[in-house]
């Protein structure tokens, strides 16, 4: 099993600073977008349930049932960051270990953005910023028009009156 702490703040390193929505590259993030992630709550985003310390400190990003859901609905064959199709060997590795995740997802930057995204959700990386500057207060599809998530664009400081 994974130690997601650690792998997280191995990512968190090589991002040196910079904002998880700016250090991907668009494959990635316009398949799970960064935004999904939110500091203890479940990584699923048609779940986001409010994981306990216990998760927190055990370094799980999902709840159990989640992660029940995710490794037993395998083997996948598309990779889960960027949606493109894994490896034969990884898809038939899945079969054998099925609990680790790892095989249904890239090796490289999809690998890095999952462990950025639960490094979110175990709070080691600043989640994606939510307000927008420079606003007349309307609200902006974040990422395509049949996507739930919104932004809410508010006026900067220097535009107030």
């Amino acid at each position: 099993m994974c130690n997601w702490y650690e792998e997280a703040e191995i990512v968190r390193d090589k991002m040196g600073g910079m904002p998880i929505e700016y250090c991907f590259s668009k494959s990635v993030t316009s398949f799970v977008p960064p935004i999904i992630a939110e500091l203890g709550k479940c990584l699923v985003p048609s779940c986001h349930a409010r994981l306990d310390s216990q998760h927190i400190s055990q370094g799980k990003y999902m709840c159990d049932r989640c992660f029940t859901l995710i490794t037993t609905s395998g083997p996948h064959n598309d990779c889960l960051m960027c949606g493109k199709p894994l490896d034969y060997r990884d898809i038939q590795t899945q079969a054998s270990w099925p609990r680790e995740l790892k095989y249904a997802i890239h090796q490289g930057e999809c690998a890095n953005y999952h462990k950025a995204l639960a490094g979110v959700v175990l709070g080691i990386i600043p989640p994606v910023r939510r307000l927008l500057p420079e606003s007349t207060g309307t609200k902006v599809p974040l990422f395509n028009p049949e996507n739930a998530y919104t932004l809410e664009k508010v006026p900067s400081s220097n535009n107030r009156q």
